[in-house]
């Protein structure tokens, strides 16, 4: 059985994932941020335009490629994986987390949960308009985490992002550092956001 631990951090895009990952990296000894976007942007970057989708998940070699991927980090790797990555089908979500479970990884999954109206002025906030391709995904999102398997929820509404830490360690079974204070974390939180702006 695998030593490590993988925490699939899922949501709606402006949920906080990625910043909820880099979060928990700061405050997790031997944690590792699987970031399983890197694989869609090597796969456009590699395949004729034809050839590629537009959401990422919708892509087989793209599911095939992370779970493989995932698999050899978590049998090889001592320590806790975090996978900041929007999943809303359940056939998607078999593939890919149940796919991991069944080779005896442990896989902890948590939705970042929030409203329509803080979805949207996140993304406002990371200088997206309302018609990017984030925004347009927002009501799939939100009627696909009705299914009984994203039952797992947080809700992330007015909440500060180390309240929210502290939720998911809690769930996960995991002792986190202390946190850290000042304006740095703040500037590597808004440095997270800029990177995963989609247009």
């Amino acid at each position: 059985m695998s030593s490590a631990k993988i925490i699939w951090i899922n949501g709606a895009f402006g949920s906080g994932k990625t910043t909820m990952a880099y979060t928990l990296y700061k405050r997790l000894p031997e944690a590792f941020v699987f970031d399983p976007e890197n694989t869609g942007y090597y796969l456009r970057k590699n395949q004729p335009v034809s050839l590629c989708y537009d959401n990422f998940q919708d892509e087989p070699l793209w599911r095939h490629i992370n779970r493989d991927l995932l698999l050899h980090i978590a049998s090889h790797y001592q320590g806790v994986i975090l996978v900041p990555m929007t999943v809303i089908r359940p056939d998607y979500y078999n593939e890919l987390v149940s796919s991991l479970q069944d080779h005896d990884i442990p896989v902890v999954h948590i939705v970042l949960a929030a409203s329509e109206q803080t979805l949207r002025g996140r993304l406002r906030k990371r200088l997206e308009s309302k018609h990017s391709w984030a925004a347009q995904q927002i009501e799939a999102c939100l009627k696909g985490f009705r299914h009984p398997l994203f039952r797992t929820q947080i809700q992330t509404d007015g909440r500060h992002v180390e309240d929210i830490a502290d939720e998911i360690a809690r769930i996960a079974g995991l002792p986190l550092l202390p946190r850290r204070h000042g304006i740095l974390p703040c500037l590597q939180r808004l440095g997270n956001q800029l990177r995963h702006i989609h247009f």
